[in-house]
């Protein structure tokens, strides 16, 4: 992501193509986090495989992707109005806090 918000001259497709796999990526986080919620997954996944991800996820990934897409739209000359909203994450959030603000 960073790569598009260095790009001196980024494109309309840039922008889209940053929406569109942030979009993806971090609908499919919500999924982990909705199956963890619902016990479908082993707990020892959770813990050695899927909360390092959504660690990542919430400290570095999520804010990292509204400050790209508001660099580049900017860039862009059109504003982007999106912003970083718990409510939109709240399966992520739950995980982030049970498994790793609890150790």
């Amino acid at each position: 992501m960073q790569g598009f918000a260095e790009k001196e001259n980024p494109g309309l497709d840039d922008f889209t193509t940053i929406a569109i796999t942030g979009v993806k990526y971090f609908n499919s986080i919500q999924i982990i986090c909705d199956s963890i919620l619902s016990g479908t997954i082993d707990e020892s996944a959770v813990t050695n495989s899927h909360v390092p991800g959504i660690k990542k996820t919430v400290e570095v990934s999520l804010p990292k992707f509204y400050e790209v897409l508001h660099t580049v739209s900017k860039k862009l000359g059109f504003p982007y109005k999106g912003e970083l909203k718990r409510e939109d994450y709240k399966s992520v959030y739950f995980i982030y806090e049970k498994y790793c603000l609890s150790k």
